[in-house]
């Protein structure tokens, strides 16, 4: 039984896009180097799927590139604290670790929205290696640093075929190269603190998309005003929000 195997369950995991990042620093400087907000706190897995559903239906869609709503871990590796970054809707494709790496390590694997996935290795603001697909050729500074480890897990080089579901494969190269399992039950059963990261200078100059008080009461006001029923408290449905913003 290879280590590859030992992250079966990953096949099963109940996401469609994301990524999963594991940083060698504290949850504090995690946020700090990334330039994060913070925002709440999500009990369980299924409480950060509410959580992102709930920002994709209070942010129009113009604004959701500019952000990637998060949620981060502390996870005690061999060598000390380290900080998982899981998001649900694979915008990690679009994301740069170069300069979050510095004096440390980071590992990175999503699936995009475009179905593509995807997988860097940073070190010390180096992108060291990354590679699109398992069997897929390899690009970075070093290209062929993860030779060795992709060989030691049976793992095809540039020429072979895919030999790993995807997902699978990563986390068992994350796990080789930082002494760190991620298992099914730490993913489901974490608190994680909810953050959103600007995805450029721009988003991080702007800050995240906010409604204030009065607003949210008058586009709840107008809804009511035409006929549509609308909650009194929390997020107001994206399609309501539209409408409104359509003849505004």
């Amino acid at each position: 039984m290879s280590l590859i195997d030992d992250y079966a369950w990953w096949a099963a995991f109940p996401v469609d896009f994301y990524g999963l990042a594991l940083f060698q620093l504290p949850p504090e400087v995690v946020l700090e180097r990334l330039h994060a907000t913070d925002e709440d706190q999500a009990d369980g897995f299924r409480a950060l799927v509410d959580h992102f559903h709930a920002y994709l239906e209070a942010t129009p869609d113009r604004y959701l590139s500019d952000f990637m709503p998060a949620g981060i871990v502390e996870a005690t590796g061999t060598d000390g604290p380290w900080t998982l970054l899981f998001e649900l809707g694979g915008l990690m494709s679009a994301a740069d670790f170069t300069a979050a790496s510095e004096g440390s390590m980071v590992m990175a694997h999503y699936l995009n929205g475009a179905g593509d996935p995807g997988f860097a290795w940073y070190v010390d603001r180096e992108l060291r290696t990354a590679f699109q697909s398992l069997g897929g050729p390899r690009y970075g500074a070093e290209p062929a640093a993860l030779d060795a480890a992709l060989a030691h897990l049976g793992l095809p080089d540039a020429s072979g075929p895919l030999a790993a579901l995807w997902g699978s494969g990563e986390l068992a190269l994350i796990e080789k190269l930082s002494g760190l399992r991620v298992t099914e039950e730490f993913l489901r059963g974490s608190r994680y603190r909810t953050v959103l990261i600007p995805m450029d200078d721009e988003a991080r100059r702007r800050g995240p998309f906010r409604r204030t008080a009065s607003e949210e009461s008058e586009i709840r006001d107008w809804a009511r005003g035409i006929g549509i029923k609308v909650n009194e408290h929390g997020a107001i449905p994206a399609s309501i929000i539209e409408m409104y913003e359509a003849v505004h």
